[in-house]
């Protein structure tokens, strides 16, 4: 594509610098307009291939987010279930901090993609930024979860499980889930064999 896309802007180029000069008369101006209308259409076909070359690039390159970053995301999807539609002061209330800490904040995200604010100011998560989102408050409920259960005070625990959601890979905390499902179900089991031996 790329070789025939050159052929026929050479040519047509080729063509445009000889007609300037008057040496292309006996070539007739309908053949002239057929040539130049597709090199035109190749142009823009190779204009096409390339953003679409540009863009798998770029899903292959993946965004990098800091934890303060996956806080912000955490608490707009925290307030966007609670409230529906979040603007910066809210974020800047919740997480008390100051509106141009979060303004700054919200700029970094959204050139990243994984978040936009539409003209009234409200913010809205993209795929992206909802999938971080979730994930992070997956493992902040999780976390919160099995300290206060371990005896935990719920205040640490919190703050804990912020501290641990961003430092644990992904392979860990899906084994930690496996393995705290398989002794839920091992205590169930366990119950169920007291009730039966009762009976």
């Amino acid at each position: 594509m790329d070789g025939l896309c050159d052929f026929y802007i050479r040519k047509h180029n080729v063509e445009t610098s000889c007609t300037q000069r008057g040496l292309l008369g006996n070539i007739s101006q309908q053949e002239r307009g057929r040539t130049k209308m597709f090199s035109l259409i190749v142009r823009e076909a190779m204009v096409e291939i390339q953003k679409k070359q540009k863009q798998k690039r770029n899903e292959f390159i993946k965004p990098t987010i800091t934890p303060s970053g996956e806080d912000y995301l955490e608490t707009i999807l925290v307030l966007q279930k609670k409230l529906g539609m979040v603007r910066s002061v809210d974020v800047a209330r919740h997480m008390d901090v100051s509106k141009p800490s979060v303004c700054h904040a919200m700029a970094t995200l959204r050139d990243g993609g994984f978040l936009t604010m539409d003209e009234d100011h409200f913010l809205h998560l993209t795929d992206l930024g909802w999938e971080v989102a979730e994930a992070i408050y997956e493992k902040h409920r999780f976390f919160t979860k099995q300290l206060i259960a371990a005896g935990v005070d719920p205040m640490i625990a919190e703050k804990d499980a912020c501290r641990i959601e961003h430092v644990i890979s992904e392979e860990s905390f899906q084994r930690l889930k496996e393995s705290a499902s398989k002794g839920k179900e091992h205590i169930w089991q366990v119950e169920r064999n007291d009730r039966m031996g009762k009976t």
